[in-house]
């Protein structure tokens, strides 16, 4: 730090002295607080010597203990600094003789009381301001060394003075009395000169007496703020070892008028010694009073993107910071904000404030918070109170406006915890899959049906569906494609680095392009499963044929498929797919020839029925008499028409406030499946020619001709993906609706 000041790190007290008049202004200040401090400790180190003296019988005069000590002190710092530059032995050796001879004049003079302290106090006191400048500011121990002495020779002149002024008898007396005197004294001083010097105790008094004043005057004129800044004491030096009381409050106060210069000060005051406590404490205070504010003005958008006072960016975040549970809780504040359907408002509202009195019951549990968490569990009571009144306003407007639940889910697979009374039927296929994981025949398990029959969905739901006793691991394997070219190449390894994240125990993965590696790194695997059952299932597993297609992905997948099929027992691998296997390519009925594979098809008319009437509980009578039946009968029980037609339906209900429909809405509900549902157009799609044109004789109404061996293939492609069935033995579209498109669309 003196380097910064322009000062060498060994400088001397003459140094000092020399750049005291040259704008130093590290180099004045020192130079002024040692000369005080010697004083200081002059008196103290006096008042000592003469008490002990006291204390041991001999005669003390106050009096003359008060001059002498203002006396030596005055004169022996001016002649220890005026003969430094001379070099530590002469300012040793002039400083002691000169306060030893004055000490031995008063002594013979005053008596000895007045002689042991003026002797003491002179010579010590030239010690500890020696050692204050030399061994605080310099890391020297000359001071030391002159107290010692100091001490020493005190001693010497209080038996030259009881030896003049007394008679023989009592030397033996008056030296016990002079050692502990001195002893003490030197002791005394050196350790109450020492702290004060080093901790620089009466300036801190001075600037935390400052600092007080400071936050006064910052709280009564905020205008003065600048100014304030401008003279707090620790932005002028970092040799303050104590934390200044409020300054945290300063901080504080300045960030509400002025947070620029308020973060200016936050970032030096963390860079010093003492002051990194107020400054955390107050950028604690001020990221709390930011959430707060926000909350308060309903700002959830600038929450979620951080964009708040005082508040670090995402990326400077630490992953468990609280901040983000804060902002994960805005995100579906700001949901909440942006939809009119009483259903989604709740869902996230409460959503939201599961986030916040999760997070308030982990901090209030602790044993030792973090401070920030400390403190925003008091913002998080905020924030809870403030969605308690956004769900009681919520019920109210329940009440005033009664809406029909849009409850049907269109765009993504259905989950548990929100979706779960959306999910029906499939209890056969869920049998039959707990059975296969059970059955020693270990072959790969594949699940096969069209696009947006339910099959991610009940990816979602088997954990729940097979029990605690079987782990489920997915992986996308559209998302294959995106994946670095080593797991491309080689999915085996995906698939060991999915099973090591999610369960961290497990040993490490093989980082080796063979699969056989993999294979028996999987067989020392089920060593640490302890009985546990793992199911790996890969959705949209045809993804690996487009990489064998475009040349960055082989068949060894496969292989590896089978493979483990044949030598695993407690991990199973499971791969849906949207056709089934002989249509995807010949390699899979080669490789995969003994997969058992089971087919996810329409609802019954039962289950269908079901999910219109009862997608969730209490969800009211909405439909006309024969209004269910029309839609289960014209979407064949498909799961994503029938609920892409119910939410269209309740759509128009809510938006027209009409609790109950009639038959035209569920005409129009149908229309819209047909208009607007990207179902249709992926099913037309994923056929050649043949089968369209098999698929538009058949919504005409008109047959096809068998005779032809093209068409007849074509025509038991169809059959054996469910988009054709028979019905009073003739070929008909499955989905009546789809029939429609295809009049009407294709």
């Amino acid at each position: 730090m003196l380097r910064a000041w322009g000062m060498e790190p060994h400088v001397t007290s003459w140094r000092l002295l020399q750049q005291w008049g040259s704008g130093n202004r590290i180099a004045r200040a020192l130079t002024l607080r040692f000369a005080a401090l010697l004083f200081v400790g002059a008196a103290v180190m006096a008042l000592t010597l003469g008490g002990e003296a006291s204390l041991a019988g001999l005669p003390v005069d106050w009096r003359l203990l008060a001059f002498g000590v203002a006396f030596g002190t005055s004169v022996g710092v001016a002649f220890g600094v005026a003969k430094g530059a001379f070099g530590v032995a002469e300012a040793l050796a002039e400083g002691v003789a000169f306060g030893g001879t004055l000490g031995v004049a008063f002594g013979v003079a005053f008596g000895v009381a007045f002689g042991v302290a003026f002797g003491a106090a002179v010579v010590v006191a030239f010690g500890v301001a020696k050692g204050i400048v030399d061994g605080v500011v310099v890391g020297s121990i000359d001071g030391v060394i002159v107290v010692v002495v100091g001490g020493v020779v005190a001693v010497l002149i209080v038996v030259v003075g009881v030896s003049v002024d007394h008679d023989v008898d009592g030397i033996v007396g008056g030296i016990v009395a002079i050692v502990l005197v001195g002893v003490g004294g030197i002791i005394l001083g050196v350790v109450v000169g020492g702290l004060t010097a080093q901790f620089r105790i009466p300036f801190y008094v001075l600037e935390a007496a400052w600092t007080l004043l400071s936050r006064a005057i910052s709280h009564r004129a905020p205008s003065r703020q600048p100014w304030i800044a401008r003279m707090l004491p620790f932005r002028h030096h970092d040799i303050i070892h104590f934390p200044l009381p409020g300054l945290q409050e300063i901080l504080v106060q300045t960030a509400a008028h002025h947070p620029t210069l308020a973060r200016t000060l936050i970032d030096e005051a963390a860079s010093t010694i003492a002051q990194k406590d107020p400054a955390r404490r107050a950028l604690v205070e001020l990221q709390a009073r930011s959430l707060e504010r926000a909350a308060r003005n309903r700002l959830w958008a600038r929450v979620v993107a951080l964009d708040l006072d005082f508040i670090p960016l995402p990326r400077d975040l630490p992953p468990g910071s609280p901040l983000l549970r804060f902002r994960d809780a805005a995100r579906d504040l700001f949901a909440a904000s942006e939809t009119r359907d009483h259903l989604r408002r709740r869902r996230t509202l409460e959503a939201a404030r599961a986030q916040i009195v999760s997070f308030r019951t982990v901090v209030l549990g602790s044993r030792r918070p973090d401070p920030l968490d400390l403190r925003l569990a008091a913002t998080a009571a905020l924030w809870n109170d403030i969605m308690h009144d956004a769900l009681h306003a919520l019920s109210d407007d329940e009440k005033k406006h009664p809406q029909i639940p849009r409850i049907f889910e269109t765009g993504n697979p259905l989950a548990p915890e929100a979706h779960g009374g959306l999910f029906k039927g499939r209890a056969d296929i869920i049998r039959l899959l707990d059975h296969d994981l059970a059955d020693d025949r270990r072959v790969p398990l594949v699940i096969v049906g069209q696009r947006r029959m339910g099959k991610s969905s009940l990816l979602r739901m088997l954990p729940a569906r097979l029990g605690t006793g079987t782990q489920v691991l997915s992986l996308d394997f559209q998302q294959l494609g995106g994946q670095p070219l080593a797991l491309r190449k080689e999915p085996h390894r995906w698939v060991a680095k999915a099973m090591v994240a999610a369960r961290p125990d497990l040993p490490e993965s093989p980082d080796s392009e063979a699969w056989t590696d993999t294979l028996q790194w999987l067989r020392d695997v089920q060593g640490h499963l302890r009985g546990e059952r793992w199911l790996v299932a890969i959705d949209e597993a045809e993804g690996l044929q487009e990489g064998i297609a475009a040349g960055w992905a082989s068949s060894d997948f496969l292989s590896f498929l089978r493979a483990a099929g044949d030598s695993l027992t407690s991990i199973r691998f499971l791969l849906l797919c949207a056709r089934p296997l002989h249509r995807i390519g010949r390699a899979w009925t080669d490789k995969l020839i003994s997969a058992v594979e089971r087919r996810i098809s329409y609802l019954s008319t039962d289950e269908a029925e079901d999910l219109l009437r009862k997608p969730m509980e209490g969800f009211p009578d909405i439909y006309p008499p024969g209004g269910v039946e029309a839609i289960v009968l014209a979407t064949a029980g498909q799961p994503f028409l029938i609920q892409f037609v119910g939410d269209a339906l309740v759509r128009d209900l809510n938006t027209s406030g009409r609790l109950h429909a009639e038959p035209r809405d569920i005409e129009r509900a149908l229309d819209r499946a047909l208009h607007d549902s990207p179902l249709f157009r992926e099913l037309w799609a994923q056929w050649g020619t043949d089968e369209q044109h098999i698929l538009r004789s058949l919504a005409d109404g008109a047959s096809v001709d068998t005779a032809d061996s093209t068409l007849r293939s074509a025509l038991r492609a169809l059959e054996d993906e469910e988009i054709v069935t028979a019905r009073d033995g003739k070929p008909e579209v499955a989905v009546p609706l789809f029939a429609r498109w295809i009049r009407t669309k294709a």
